[in-house]
């Protein structure tokens, strides 16, 4: 994407795997902003995140290191690390160094393993959500009915979130009847609420065959990496969307969606239920084309249709970056 003003990525929860892709013993290569990782998990079942190379003479640790009960062995020198990337034995000597690999707290949060990221090491100052319907039985669970990954997208976290108080693009982009109305939109320090009305389907669609369903579309944000959409009245259903930079430039995405049964003691979806989660990985791709391809414009004319809430959600994401960056005019 052109001219984003911010060459950190934002603080905050970001999904970097699935919590069932890892079982005990596991080592995997990751790269997220901007840093190579190693994330493993312990033989207890904790999942670890560090940075790739090893204190000693940073040989890649998830390059052919091995999980040792609850730390990672270096397949250099053997050397092994803790999950907080504190050296705990070496092999060939008495003690262990004062050395440590930077560690990124984990969290395991509606079957997804969510890591921190802050520029300047801090702590967490928020927790990623527990999402009620992860657990609930009455949902068909997203795995693994509804789950689906893009990688190496060429926009930022930010773009993503700004979309959900965007009303006039689920016409143009999604094909809706018409735009959304939003009703609500309120934050809190790293939450953010929007609430649409939204206008379903069309007349003689499969999924909506007697025509336009009027519906709400209930919208949460935690930061710029959680976000959650909830589709009222039409189906009932919640998407996660987790949003990842890469790097400055490209980001994936981890999509979950849980919908809800429509026979209590259903097993699994049936061919119209499956076919309603499809649509939303369908629905959602819709918008790779844009992001991928559009400028950001820092000092958008924005209408008084789409204002306050659109100039509203951009002062308050500004909390995520670093306080030296900033929006610049664009040239």
């Amino acid at each position: 994407m052109k001219d984003f003003p911010y060459s950190t990525p934002a603080t905050g929860w970001f999904q970097v795997a699935w919590d069932h892709e890892l079982s005990p013993g596991d080592v995997r290569q990751l790269h997220y902003f901007g840093q190579d990782l190693v994330c493993y998990r312990t033989a207890s079942g904790d999942v670890k995140v560090l940075d790739a190379y090893c204190g000693h003479l940073g040989a890649n640790l998830a390059v052919g290191g091995t999980v040792s009960g609850e730390n990672i062995l270096c397949p250099f020198h053997g050397w092994a690390w803790d999950g907080q990337g504190r050296n705990t034995n070496i092999p060939y000597s008495e003690r262990p160094v004062k050395v440590c690999i930077r560690h990124y707290p984990v969290r395991l949060a509606n079957g997804a393993v969510m890591v921190w990221w802050d520029p300047n090491s801090a702590e967490p100052t928020w927790e990623p959500p527990k999402l009620p319907e992860f657990d609930n039985a009455e949902y068909y669970p997203a795995n693994p009915y509804g789950l689906r990954k893009w990688t190496n997208l060429a926009f930022p976290p930010q773009v993503v979130a700004e979309n959900t108080v965007d009303p006039t693009h689920f016409q143009y982009v999604h094909r809706a009847p018409r735009s959304t109305v939003i009703e609500k939109f309120e934050t809190k320090g790293e939450y953010a609420y929007v609430m649409h009305d939204y206008a379903y389907g069309k007349h003689g669609t499969d999924l909506t065959p007697e025509g336009t369903v009027d519906g709400q579309l209930e919208i949460e944000a935690w930061g710029l990496g959680i976000i959650a959409f909830r589709m009222k009245v039409y189906v009932e259903a919640v998407q996660m969307f987790c949003v990842t930079p890469v790097d400055e430039k490209v980001s994936d995405i981890h999509f979950s969606v849980w919908l809800r049964k429509g026979a209590p003691d259903s097993p699994e979806p049936t061919p119209t239920e499956q076919r309603v989660i499809d649509e939303q990985f369908r629905q959602v791709a819709m918008d790779f084309p844009i992001w991928e391809n559009m400028r950001y414009v820092v000092k958008a004319p924005i209408v008084r249709e789409e204002s306050p809430t659109y100039q509203n959600f951009r002062k308050w994401s500004r909390q995520f970056y670093l306080p030296t960056e900033g929006p610049l005019q664009n040239a």
